[in-house]
């Protein structure tokens, strides 16, 4: 496959149609056709299926469509990159954190970084575990801050880390559960986990160093918000990072909970692809991050 059918598949994939994609790359519906049938040649396989709707992938054009859009955009970045280092300072950079990171690291990161590059574009998306890092092997994301990534999943990424949290069960400011230490008591109250179901919940640590069972969360969800929103005023139990209570304590009605019981500490670290290159301003940026996470780690 030549290099120049890259461009088109991208366009042809994001378009739904031949006639639409001949329209965004200024080619009329015939050459773009033709283009498309020397691509197919070149590969061995079909890559759209045609129909009197517009065009879907193949199964082996689902894999091809994914390439060719890994491929424009490292030539995207390619071009930011070079006028970057030409003094350039346009460009994008695309970030996927965690809670904690968030509100602890991520504000003063930004506004430090936009001083430097006002007209980089930074998207922020929340993402936890196994998700946040099929963006970046997708190349959907630059960096993702937040839980270092289980060693079964490190590869082909690099994880840094930034700073470790211990862990403190929150509740409502009137909760029932304040004064509670019971393990039995706590079983039977309802939870919400930070992140998507299937990460492991922090607090079963507690119950499964009793030989207990869990309780399974009522609500899971990647926003902090929607979290304190369903705490305060009410009997429902979270696990937090420690560094996050300190800071959220302070403008939500919760309240924490003194257990006998030592949590494992959290990893925070910045991720990357490791076969990436990184433009000048991603580099600025994980600089930044590291600065951050060290002041904050500072005692």
């Amino acid at each position: 496959m030549q290099a120049k059918h890259v461009e088109l598949v991208t366009a042809i994939a994001e378009a739904g149609s031949l006639g639409a994609a001949a329209l965004r790359l200024n080619k009329s519906q015939p050459a773009l056709s033709k283009a498309l049938q020397a691509a197919e040649r070149d590969l061995g396989c079909q890559i759209f299926h045609r129909g009197p709707h517009g065009v879907v992938p193949t199964v082996e054009g689902e894999r091809v469509v994914d390439r060719c859009r890994l491929i424009a955009r490292d030539l995207a970045l390619l071009d930011e990159d070079i006028a970057q280092m030409q003094g350039g300072v346009h460009g994008t950079l695309n970030v996927v954190v965690s809670p904690f990171a968030a509100v602890k690291i991520l504000p003063p990161v930004l506004t430090r970084f936009a001083r430097r590059f006002p007209s980089v574009q930074v998207q922020v998306v929340g993402g936890h575990s196994s998700r946040a890092y099929q963006m970046l092997r997708a190349r959907r994301a630059d960096f993702v801050i937040g839980p270092a990534p289980e060693p079964e999943t490190t590869v082909g990424l690099r994880a840094r880390h930034l700073v470790s949290t211990s862990i403190t069960i929150v509740t409502g400011e009137g909760s029932r559960y304040l004064t509670q230490t019971s393990p039995e008591a706590l079983q039977q109250a309802q939870w919400l986990l930070i992140g998507p179901r299937e990460r492991r919940a922090t607090f079963a640590a507690y119950f499964e160093a009793r030989g207990m069972q869990a309780p399974t969360p009522i609500l899971c969800s990647d926003s902090i918000l929607t979290i304190l929103s369903m705490l305060e005023g009410t009997d429902l139990l979270c696990s937090f990072p420690t560094l996050l209570v300190r800071d959220v304590a302070r403008r939500w009605q919760i309240a924490t909970l003194d257990l006998d019981f030592d949590f494992p500490e959290i990893s925070i670290s910045l991720t990357s692809e490791l076969a990436r290159v990184p433009t000048m301003a991603g580099l600025a940026f994980e600089d930044l991050v590291i600065e951050e996470a060290a002041r904050l780690a500072a005692p």
